[in-house]
C-alpha cells in the first residue's frame, strides 16, 4: 500500500512539475508575443509619423512655391508701376510723382534741374539718334539743365581713360522734357555718354552702358 501511495505521489509531483513548466513556457510565449506586438505598434507609429512628416514637408514646399510666385508677381507689378510714373514736382527737397504713359525704354534716368516753379504734368519729347540702334534710353528732365550733349567716347590705352571723340547731338537748354536716345547700351565698355550743366555751371555726366551709373530709374539732382 505504501508503495502504491508513493508511486501516486511521485506521479502527482511529476504532473505538477509538467504543469508548472508548461505554464512557465506559455508565459514566456505570451511575453514574446506581447513584445512583438509592442514592437509592431512602435513601427506602425513610426511609419505613420514618417508619412505625416513627408506630407507636411510636401505641403510646406507647395506653400513656399506659392509665396515665391506671389512675391515675384508683386515685384513685377511694383516694377511696372515704377516705370509708369514720372516726376511732376521737386521743390523743398520733396519729389511728387504722377502716372505716365511714356514710351517703352530699355533704361531710364531722371534729372532734377533748376527753376522748378510749377507742377509739370506734361513733358515735351525730343528724339536723338546715337551711334547705334536697337535700344532706347529715356532721360526725363524736370526743371532746366543746360548744354546737354550726347558724346562719342573712345579708350586710350596709354592714359587708361576715355576721351571724347565728337559731339553727336547738343541741346542748349532742356526743360520739362523727355529725351529719347536711340542707341545700344553695351554690358561692357561704353562708346557714348551724356553730359550737362546746372545753372551754376557745374558739370554732370553719365556713361551709357548697362552696368554704368545712373540707370534703372536713378534720380540725379542737378540743382
Amino acid at each position: 500500500m505504501y508503495g502504491v501511495l508513493r508511486k501516486s505521489c511521485v506521479a502527482l509531483l511529476i504532473s505538477s512539475l509538467l504543469i508548472t513548466a508548461g505554464c512557465a513556457q506559455e508565459d514566456k510565449i505570451n511575453a514574446l508575443e506581447n513584445e512583438i506586438t509592442n514592437l509592431q505598434s512602435e513601427l506602425d507609429v513610426e511609419r505613420i509619423n514618417h508619412l505625416r512628416t513627408k506630407k507636411e514637408l510636401e505641403a510646406e514646399k507647395e506653400s513656399n512655391k506659392a509665396e515665391i510666385n506671389k512675391a515675384e508677381s508683386k515685384e513685377e507689378k511694383r516694377t511696372y508701376d515704377v516705370n509708369g510714373f514720372r516726376i511732376a514736382d521737386a521743390r523743398d527737397g520733396y519729389l511728387r510723382f504722377i502716372r505716365s504713359e511714356s514710351r517703352d525704354a530699355m533704361q531710364s534716368l531722371f534729372i532734377v534741374g533748376n527753376n522748378i516753379d510749377e507742377l509739370v504734368e506734361e513733358y515735351e519729347e525730343v528724339d536723338i539718334k546715337g551711334l547705334r540702334e536697337g535700344e532706347i534710353l529715356e532721360v526725363e528732365v524736370i526743371g532746366s539743365i543746360y548744354d546737354f550733349q550726347l558724346v562719342e567716347l573712345a579708350w586710350d590705352d596709354e592714359t587708361n581713360d576715355f576721351y571724347e571723340v565728337q559731339i553727336i547731338s547738343e541741346l542748349k537748354e532742356v526743360r520739362n522734357t523727355a529725351v529719347y536716345i536711340e542707341s545700344y547700351l553695351p554690358c561692357g565698355m561704353p562708346s557714348e555718354k551724356i553730359k550737362w550743366k546746372d545753372l551754376d555751371g557745374e558739370e554732370y555726366e553719365v556713361y551709357l552702358s548697362n552696368d554704368g551709373y545712373g540707370f534703372a530709374g536713378t534720380i540725379i539732382w542737378a540743382q
